[in-house]
């Protein structure tokens, strides 16, 4: 396990000195350390300057920016309790003159006596102390992040929790009052990636179940509605991407890293993830995240490849359907032009529309006559229409008798009539 013991910059020892800490002078302590094997540094509580018990061992040392982390073997289960539990929140180095690693000590209260350490005999009580503590930050942090919960909630009360959440997301504040407090983390590989969410986001995203716009805001009450009543553990363990294995199954304290709600998954929350993932050094989840924000950006891709077949197919079917239309008036207005050749049509009935009429006649729909025969609304019209005789012109003088061509307009009158 590594845990962060030093950090590059000013500080003073607890003779009063001061000094400025530059990078080459972490890669010496490191250096220093990690090419000798005389010396095993312990890990101890406060600076003991003769015998003290030794909690764990530091195996090696390694500089990263501007820290330098310590990588611990064989610490005592109690002392990673204790730590845990927020006895030790500070740690500090102690080197010897040559900048030889002397010890790693955790500050903190007294400790529970614990049998079985084994304890250290210092060869030198010639040492220079350094305090290192990110914890203060950090619970400064955590204090402003309970200030901000406070404020949240008044606005709620006012205003709503939707129109709070577009200024003072819960997502936000709850990176405050989490803020990671590295010296109380032992141990490595405590968060872990929760498989069963894991896949459950990917499956959300191949369905095209995605939240891309909204801000991500997950509070209690999400919590609450996930779970249920009576609670489904199942159901819940779904939308975290990691878990904590030092805690129950059944709590809520074990599941990390909600990406989702409603049944979607939220982009804004996947990003927040890596963000907090990275200030927590926890690359699996980092990574995790990571893919799924490139399994929806594929399908992004793959949606937006759709969208543009999908407009040029439509595209093609309008020109189809105005070509088709065309077609459509063209034929109509031959058989009307053919029609007035012929005399069988008065001039009135172009002018009242009746190519519009035409046009407007059911072509699929078939309907059954009194011959038997199947024929649709626009067919039966258009012959009605061939079998027109022509027109007989006003003021013509009748023969005596009856008009043969007379009685058979009136005989197919009668036929329509009957078929109707």
């Amino acid at each position: 396990m590594w845990i962060p013991v030093f950090k590059k910059g000013k500080w003073t020892d607890l003779s009063g000195n001061t000094k400025e800490w530059t990078d080459k002078d972490l890669e010496t302590i490191v250096e220093k350390y990690n090419s000798q094997n005389e010396h095993e540094a312990p890990v101890v509580l406060g600076h003991p300057k003769d015998d003290s018990p030794a909690y764990g061992w530091v195996e090696k040392l390694k500089k990263e920016g501007d820290l330098i982390y310590a990588k611990l073997k064989d610490v005592s289960k109690e002392f990673v309790d204790w730590v845990k539990k927020g006895f030790y929140k500070k740690r500090s180095i102690a080197l010897y003159p040559d900048l030889l690693l002397r010890h790693v000590g955790f500050l903190g209260g007294t400790p529970p006596a614990v049998k079985g350490l084994p304890d250290v005999s210092f060869s030198s009580s010639d040492f220079v102390s350094l305090e290192f503590s990110e914890a203060d930050l950090a619970e400064k942090i955590s204090i402003i992040g309970e200030l901000f919960q406070k404020i949240r909630e008044f606005f709620i009360e006012k205003y709503g929790k939707e129109e709070v959440d577009k200024v003072v997301p819960s997502w936000d504040v709850d990176i405050l009052k989490n803020t990671p407090q590295e010296s109380t983390q032992l141990s490595e590989g405590q968060i872990k990636l929760n498989k069963q969410g894991y896949n459950h986001a990917k499956e959300l995203i191949a369905k095209g179940k995605i939240n891309k716009t909204d801000k991500w805001s997950f509070d209690a009450e999400d919590e609450n509605k996930i779970l249920g009543d009576p609670p489904d553990w199942k159901e819940y363990k779904k939308w975290f991407l990691a878990e904590e294995t030092g805690q129950g199954e059944e709590t809520k304290q074990r599941y990390k890293y909600p990406f989702g709600k409603n049944g979607k998954v939220y982009r804004s929350a996947l990003i927040a993830i890596r963000q907090r993932a990275a200030q927590q050094k926890q690359d699996n989840i980092f990574e995790a995240a990571g893919k799924l924000l490139e399994q929806i950006d594929k399908e992004d891709k793959k949606m937006q490849e759709f969208e543009e077949i999908k407009k040029k197919y439509d595209e093609l079917e309008k020109k189809n359907r105005q070509m088709q239309e065309q077609l459509k008036k063209q034929e109509i207005q031959g058989f009307l032009d053919k029609l007035s050749s012929e005399n069988k049509l008065p001039p009135k009935f172009l002018e009242m529309g009746i190519g519009e009429f035409i046009s407007s006649l059911d072509s699929e729909q078939e309907i059954e006559f009194s011959e038997g025969e199947k024929k649709s609304p626009k067919q039966w019209f258009m012959e009605f229409l061939e079998k027109l005789p022509e027109a007989v012109p006003l003021g013509q003088n009748f023969k005596e008798g009856k008009d043969k061509s007379l009685d058979e307009e009136v005989k197919l009158g009668k036929e329509i009539a009957n078929s109707l």
